[in-house]
């Protein structure tokens, strides 16, 4: 079980119950999952793909009254008070 492990990394203890038993070796699910765990072995998880970062812009100067409260509408995409 420990070899099918090592060479199916990406499979857990019911897939690998599955090929034991194509292998043509009696088990008991059961008794496959108890022995999945005495030895340790344990699912790997697949690691995230990395994001490109995307470079900061700081925001404009505001030039006019209320210009900033417009720019933080749009930027959030919420809606307007009061119309």
């Amino acid at each position: 079980m420990r070899a099918l492990a090592g060479t199916y990394r990406r499979v857990g203890p019911k897939m690998l119950h599955r090929m034991v038993r194509r292998k043509g070796w009696v088990v008991n699910h059961k008794r496959s999952e108890r022995i999945y765990r005495r030895k340790g072995l344990q699912v790997l998880k697949r690691r995230g793909r990395k994001q490109p970062t995307v470079p900061r812009m700081k925001m404009p100067a505001p030039t006019r009254p209320y210009e900033v409260l417009a720019m933080d509408i749009m930027k959030t995409g919420l809606p307007m008070a009061g119309r």
